[in-house]
């Protein structure tokens, strides 16, 4: 795994003062740009080959095309500022199982992020809107949540990597809120958390034959919101709108959100796909796709993360909370949870990508079952990630796209990711405009807002 820090080089070829980062982990992809491996705590690193990466077994040089997937390497790494790396010593530690180099063959997604060749806890913001929304008169008082699902707890740490205490003039953590906005008006609502399950009950002395238990039902409201995220991608028509993505920064214990740039772009959305295209940073156009522009940037927002969240293959585990008001509709909240073998939320930092297990909450339309707002926070990240917050909140609205018919489409999004034990917070502000029809054949120009 990448060393916290930087050690000596005890390769001999090597001057004295080379100092490399240390990568181990099962072979996943090589091929003669790149070396890809995934690390014991799931995460896949791809590292740059260049003409001088170096491959060897028991201190001899080896041919690359020896390695198959799933053999164990340990890789001495150059690291630059941005966070890339670059393989110089390839070493081959130990030949894959049958049963590993079947797994290791599975395709893998790498980071696709570029270097663009320019330097670059609880203390720190959160994706929070505000507090409670009102409560209704006759509203009971609220009992601890609790969830049936298996929450699995993040490892012990040891003493003397606990935080300090707050100073006692210490005004808190600051928050970017969650909860219910009141189109784009933050409305309160009480941050809430998931609580853990109970523990199980002893068993017998001696094992009991009995009949297994039925499977608990579905809660109709989330059987609806599930057929409706079924029926998301079929309903919509092809269409074409503006993304306007805010990108600040915040490296100061107070919050102090710094804007850094705007990036602009076109999506279009055709046959249940989206595509960016004239993508553009501060007005200036750029060659880059979407997913090679360095910095934070997200994806997915049109359909994708509606769908996942329902998918049988995601098995969120969804616990209701209480009712509330949100873009002038009455929706019931859930919380939900969702473990990292199921997880398919991708985040990805330089050369490092991880699929982490998440946690939010989900505002959902109790009329039709849409989803008018999903609240997501990553959970148990890998210790050697470079981040250790992730969070995304995106909401719905109706739209009017041509004619009088509507369709629920996303409108606004935030993401927030900070740096492992750092105050250095990256915040995302994501707005969705001028939606129209698309034909692949049709010219359209937005006007200036």
């Amino acid at each position: 795994m990448p060393s916290r820090g930087k050690k000596k080089s005890t390769t001999t070829n090597l001057p004295d003062d080379e100092q490399f980062s240390y990568v181990t982990g099962k072979l996943r992809l090589l091929d003669e740009n790149q070396v890809v491996v995934e690390a014991k705590d799931t995460r896949i690193i791809n590292l740059k080959r260049t003409p001088k990466t170096k491959f060897t077994k028991d201190a001899l040089a080896m041919d690359p095309s020896e390695l198959k997937p799933g053999d164990t390497l340990l890789i001495e790494a150059n690291q630059d500022t941005e966070g890339f790396y670059t393989a110089v010593n390839v070493i081959f530690q130990k030949q894959g199982t049958t049963a590993e180099r079947a797994d290791a063959a599975r395709a893998v997604v790498v980071s696709t992020q570029a270097s663009d060749g320019k330097n670059s806890d609880d203390e720190r913001p959160r994706l929070r809107r505000a507090d409670s929304p009102p409560k209704p008169d006759t509203e009971e008082p609220e009992e601890p949540p609790t969830t049936t699902a298996a929450v699995t707890p993040p490892e012990p740490k040891p003493e003397e990597s606990l935080p300090a205490a707050p100073d006692p003039d210490d005004p808190g953590p600051p928050k970017l809120r969650r909860g219910v906005p009141t189109r784009r008006t933050p409305t309160q609502r009480a941050t809430q958390e998931i609580a853990t399950a109970a523990p199980p009950l002893p068993l017998p002395s001696a094992p009991l034959a009995r009949a297994p238990e039925p499977a608990a039902p579905e809660d109709p409201v989330i059987e609806k919101a599930r057929e409706a995220a079924e029926g998301f991608t079929e309903s919509l028509p092809n269409y074409i709108c503006q993304q306007f993505t805010a990108r600040f920064v915040n490296t100061s214990h107070v919050t102090n959100w710094q804007a850094q740039d705007v990036i602009s772009a076109e999506v279009v959305y055709e046959n249940g796909h989206e595509s960016y295209r004239n993508l553009a940073i501060n007005g200036k156009a750029v060659k880059k796709k979407m997913e090679e522009l360095s910095g934070s940037w997200s994806t997915g927002e049109f359909g994708t993360l509606l769908r996942d969240l329902f998918s049988s293959s995601t098995a969120a585990a969804f616990v209701p909370r209480r009712d509330a008001t949100i873009a002038g509709k009455t929706a019931a909240v859930y919380s939900f949870q969702v473990q990292r073998e199921n997880s398919h939320w991708r985040v990805q930092v330089p050369s490092q990508t991880v699929n982490p297990a998440y946690k939010g909450s989900v505002w959902i339309d109790k009329t039709n079952g849409r989803v008018l707002r999903i609240e997501m926070q990553a959970r148990n990240v890998p210790s050697e990630f470079p981040l250790d917050a992730v969070e995304v909140a995106t909401d719905y609205e109706y739209v009017r796209i041509g004619g009088t018919q509507q369709f629920l489409l996303p409108v606004h999004s935030e993401t927030l990711s900070c740096q492992r034990g750092t105050n250095m917070c990256n915040r995302n502000t994501i707005d969705f405009r001028n939606y129209k029809k698309y034909s692949g054949e049709a010219s359209i120009t937005f006007e200036k807002n």
